[in-house]
């Protein structure tokens, strides 16, 4: 049996009412939920590298692409077997997609590299630090 002495929220005010405090949630959760997928990504890939030694003479070479969705400040180096670091070039700026060559050339720190053996060449970002890191053998005689 209905009962009509309990007064009530008529269904079609419950319905408008649920539907504001539903659309309130949207508007103060949007912008929020929105900053944190639009934020950008870092990233940066290494490829074509050449690693060659001649008696005192070391060349390495290397093609860095920024992969990401940010700009990025980059600056490549290659480390020797007691972890020195050799700036292979200045800080070069990359717009998402573009890319860049580094070299690192000296004809008297050949006595750090051997024939034969891997080195490691790390990418850094100079706000974001180590991008990406490689393994390239060392070729020559």
């Amino acid at each position: 049996m209905y009962n009509r002495s309990c007064s009530g929220v008529s269904p079609i005010i419950a319905t408008i009412l649920l539907c504001t405090v539903a659309l309130a949630a949207v508007a103060v959760m949007y912008p929020i939920v929105a900053s944190a997928f639009n934020q950008p990504t870092y990233a940066a890939s290494i490829s074509q590298v050449n690693l060659l030694k001649q008696d005192d003479y070391v060349l390495m070479t290397a093609n860095v692409k920024n992969t990401g969705s940010g700009e990025i400040r980059i600056y490549c180096v290659i480390m020797d077997d007691s972890l020195n670091e050799y700036s292979c070039g200045p800080t070069q700026y990359l717009a998402p997609g573009q890319s860049t060559a580094f070299v690192y050339e000296s004809d008297s720190n050949g006595d750090a590299f051997l024939v034969g053996v891997s080195y490691r060449i790390r990418v850094y970002d100079t706000n974001n630090g180590l991008l990406n890191e490689v393994s390239i053998f060392c070729g020559g005689r």
